[in-house]
């Protein structure tokens, strides 16, 4: 055996494969990736994977070429045996820490389990969402007193673990292993909860998506039964956290942040890495190359699904030229002055006499996001120069 015994594969769609990296790295591979590693798998030498290689796919490769192929689609993953240690994947939630143990989660996700697994999961989430919706609707939200918020509001973090146990409880009930869940910070600026469900990559498509909505299929419910509680007793408190835990869960359908839309949309679509496989594809229609080539009549026709890849990568540029245009529209002024403001500002917090202003702690945020989209930039291009090729 040429690779790991704790690496395996799994199919993901119809001609391609999942590779499960002793690293957690998921490395998505097409029929020929496939068969190399099988035959690596079960050859005990390289050169008779080299024979069997050459057989399977009548090719002619000498042993120097045959190394260079393997090492460019499985190196740099920690696959092969002697291979060094893996790179790092990027970090879409930095500073992680785990809260609870995978065992832990899972035990706190068994009430959850059962629904994860009935035949009509799309059908209740459906109809929790339209009784939520409706009540909230229809009822005229009253005046709540401050005790009101005060019950209203840990009702709502209480929701974002549920949700996280959510995700746990279909991996469960699908026979995915699951990880722990745990707290970091999305885009090294917003705190959020996750889940490491990544091993839900090795299942099929049904599977990846009851695991990505399932997250909001248990705050739904959770509202559901805050709604049920508010009309038996007409308490204020329960429909002001029925009406916010419902408002967290539509934004978790978010398809432009790595929440649960987007993930579902990936799945919907088949595009493992949408972000990147998007932005490639508007690059590719709206560079000085590709406008040359549509003058000249040499633009090959684009697919209806890369089409849609392409739209969606120009409004996923264009949502964040909007979160600009209105952060600057709102708090222009404080972000023109926070770098002159910002020795005085750190003394003051510093020494415990002032905190910043709102306006400032968005001016903070603005110049975080830029700071790390050129941070992502250098070390993107950084890594296009060093790192193996990524298999076909």
């Amino acid at each position: 055996m040429l690779v790991t015994t704790a690496s395996g594969i799994s199919p993901y769609d119809s001609g391609r494969w999942v590779i499960n990296t002793p690293a957690g790295r998921h490395v998505l591979v097409n029929d020929g990736g496939a068969e190399l590693y099988r035959i690596l798998r079960h050859a005990s030498t390289v050169e008779q994977a080299r024979e069997v290689f050459n057989q399977s796919f009548q090719a002619t490769l000498s042993a120097e070429a045959f190394d260079r192929l393997v090492q460019a689609r499985f190196g740099g993953y920690a696959i092969l045996q002697h291979d060094g240690p893996a790179v790092a994947q990027p970090e879409y939630i930095a500073g992680a820490t785990q809260l609870l143990t995978p065992r832990a989660a899972g035990w706190l996700a068994l009430p959850l389990v059962p629904l994860m697994r009935h035949r009509w999961y799309w059908g209740l989430l459906g109809a929790q969402v339209c009784f939520v919706g409706v009540v909230a609707a229809a009822v005229p939200m009253p005046t709540a007193p401050a005790a009101a918020y005060l019950v209203a509001a840990p009702l709502v973090c209480a929701s974002w673990v549920v949700h996280e146990l959510g995700h746990v409880a279909a991996c469960a009930a699908a026979g995915v292993r699951h990880g722990g869940i745990g707290v970091g910070l999305y885009a090294y600026l917003f705190p959020v909860l996750y889940a490491d469900v990544s091993n839900s990559w090795q299942a099929p498509r049904g599977v990846r998506l009851r695991v990505n909505a399932a997250g909001i299929f248990a705050q739904v419910l959770l509202a559901s039964g805050l709604t049920v509680g508010y009309l038996a007793t007409q308490l204020p408190a329960l429909l002001l956290a029925s009406v916010s835990i419902g408002v967290s869960a539509a934004w978790q359908l978010n398809p432009f942040l790595r929440s649960d839309g987007y993930w579902m949309l990936s799945d919907l679509s088949n595009t493992p890495n949408l972000h990147a496989a998007a932005s490639q594809s508007a690059r590719r229609a709206f560079s000085l190359a590709g406008f040359r080539a549509c003058l000249a009549g040499r633009a090959k026709r684009p697919t209806r699904a890369e089409l849609l890849l392409g739209v969606y990568g120009v409004l996923n540029r264009l949502v964040l030229v909007a979160v600009v245009l209105w952060m600057l529209s709102r708090h222009g002024q404080a972000i023109w002055e926070l770098p002159l403001q910002l020795p005085a500002l750190v003394r003051q917090a510093w020494q415990l006499h002032r905190w910043p202003q709102p306006q400032q702690l968005v001016a903070l945020g603005f110049y975080a996001m830029w700071a790390r989209f050129l941070v992502a930039q250098l070390v993107g291009r950084y890594r296009s120069y060093s790192l193996p090729a990524q298999p076909a």
